[in-house]
């Protein structure tokens, strides 16, 4: 299990979603985020419904200070979720006792894993534009 510590701003969790796979990529998740916009959530179960059945969990392991354990059967997903993660908020990743640095998750991330591509994404992503007021910024108002 990797942890995260020292997190900052979490980013709306559909945007953990796009950086992964795509924006309207078909998963399952359940989370602590009572609106969907919210970037203060501390929990987010994934899991990929296009045959890959990849799946992460993120889950407080201590609330003061704040740390989060991200578990996934998948060692890449858990380092890209990791590397995304650490990049947005600026949390420390580490493995067990051990700090885990960016090129280290970089390389856990895969060969077949464009990240350049993920970044440009999530950069891209409609939810970035999400608001509490208005988390759905892809759908036109009265549609």
């Amino acid at each position: 299990m990797l942890q995260l510590s020292n997190l900052g701003e979490m980013p709306d969790y559909r945007i953990v979603i796009a950086f992964l796979w795509h924006e309207f990529r078909n998963v399952d998740t359940d989370g602590d985020s009572e609106n969907p916009a919210s970037r203060s959530w501390t929990c987010l179960t994934c899991e990929d419904r296009e045959g890959t059945s990849s799946r992460f969990d993120i889950d407080p392991i201590t609330l003061e200070p704040l740390v989060l354990g991200l578990r996934s059967e998948d060692p890449e997903i858990a380092a890209r979720v990791a590397l995304f993660l650490h990049r947005e908020t600026g949390c420390d990743v580490r493995l067990g006792d051990k700090p885990v640095g960016e090129y280290v998750l970089i390389e856990r991330c895969g060969k077949d894993f464009d990240i350049d591509e993920a970044f440009n994404r999530s950069s891209n992503s409609v939810w970035r534009k999400s608001s509490l007021d208005n988390p759905y910024p892809n759908k036109s108002i009265g549609s």
